[in-house]
């Protein structure tokens, strides 16, 4: 039976201590390879006494529950960035407000650091990287064990070393609340009948309302995140004693915009690399849209489209790779008077695996609870899940 929707809801806690002012605004940006950032709007009326008001602490832990009942809210964690102060609130009158910037819990990783990584494979990184930091960790198997060798992170901050990591092997990094996720997008594609995905129409009807509204497609192989690269193997075929140099590549003909090179030791490695190399995610065809308000959507979450209003190639799954939560609160009890939409980019990938079903299981960074060590969140899991899917989590 379908639910009215109700108020939206935002409700934060800063130092653990819960907010009592009214939160007019406030936005949830999630994006592969990206920080979470959250925006919270307050204004106080001019006739509020100011020199009471004091700001949120720098780098103080934030804790924010959000959504839109009739469905469950969820919880987003991170740190205060900055705030601005403005004399004159958006509203247009004299009210004072504050807007505060937050930073996901991957803010921790922006320290500097230099390390010489030894022989290890990139999915060991991520690992190492996750335990560091205390998240609960999600990968992707890979389809070869190749190791790394001596890869030097110069001057780079462990956030801006993984990235550059999971660019490198096609790969996309993402930490937000207690997880961290180092995986090839294909994986999400993974079908699986034991939970729904959600279904987004644009119809242009004049009858009923959209789901979906402004989708906007592109394609091509210089979409962020998925230039091609051409990837070749070099080695010495030592395990058949001939000592044949051997090697192969990947790539078509056009520009390369991305070059990696690897050694093996044989034949069969090369052709292992090789293949695995093949079924990277590339090739992606961008899209964008402006949602109904969900909060179960995340980046790595799959959704459908449909609709008259859609072309038949552009329907069926879509996964995400950003989403831009809006909740506007009008202070009022007629619900129907709050905001709340999400605005997403997303891609398919034309070369990848099709869909079949309409299902599939990912772990949802919501899943797992945040506790306070002194002042820094740490996952109150601490699990590493090596095949970035589970149908149990």
């Amino acid at each position: 039976m379908a639910l009215p929707v109700g108020a939206v809801s935002t409700n934060v806690q800063v130092n653990g201590t819960t907010v009592t002012d009214i939160i007019l605004n406030c936005s949830i940006d999630m994006q592969w390879g990206m920080h979470d950032i959250a925006q919270v709007r307050i204004e106080y009326n001019s006739l509020f006494p100011m020199s009471t008001i004091t700001p949120w602490a720098d780098n103080a832990p934030v804790k924010i529950s959000w959504g839109r009942s009739p469905n469950p809210l969820n919880t987003w964690y991170g740190y205060v960035a900055h705030n601005e102060l403005a004399g004159n609130a958006d509203s247009g009158d004299h009210n004072l407000q504050y807007d505060y910037v937050i930073l996901g819990t991957s803010k921790p990783m922006n320290a500097m650091s230099n390390k010489n990584w030894g022989l290890t494979t990139p999915t060991d990184v991520a690992k190492q990287m996750a335990l560091k930091y205390k998240f609960r960790c999600v990968v992707t198997t890979p389809a070869t064990t190749q190791a790394l060798t001596n890869i030097t992170q110069a001057s780079m901050t462990d956030f801006q070393f993984m990235n550059y990591l999971a660019q490198k092997n096609g790969y996309r990094f993402y930490v937000s609340g207690g997880t961290m996720y180092f995986v090839d997008p294909a994986v999400y594609f993974t079908g699986s009948q034991s939970q729904g995905v959600s279904v987004f129409v644009q119809d242009k009807s004049l009858i009923k309302q959209d789901t979906m509204r402004d989708f906007r497609v592109v394609r091509g192989d210089s979409l962020p995140g998925s230039s091609i690269s051409n990837r070749t193997v070099y080695g010495i075929d030592t395990s058949s004693g001939s000592g044949q140099i051997v090697s192969a590549s990947t790539g078509g003909s056009a520009p390369t915009m991305y070059n990696t090179t690897r050694v093996a030791t044989s034949l069969a490695e090369v052709q292992q690399i090789q293949t695995a190399w093949d079924g990277l995610s590339q090739f992606w065809i961008g899209g964008t849209a402006e949602l109904f308000g969900d909060q179960s959507l995340y980046p790595g979450k799959l959704i459908y489209a449909q609709g008259n209003a859609l072309p038949q190639n552009n329907q069926g799954y879509w996964c995400l790779a950003r989403t831009r939560h809006q909740l506007v609160s009008s202070g009022s009890v007629a619900t129907t008077n709050d905001k709340f939409v999400t605005q997403v980019e997303m891609i398919r990938n034309t070369q990848g695996p099709k869909p079949t079903i309409k299902g599939v299981v990912t772990i949802s960074p919501e899943q797992v609870g945040m506790t306070l060590s002194g002042s820094t969140w740490t996952s109150a899991s601490q699990a590493v899940i090596s095949d970035g899917i589970s149908n149990g989590a």
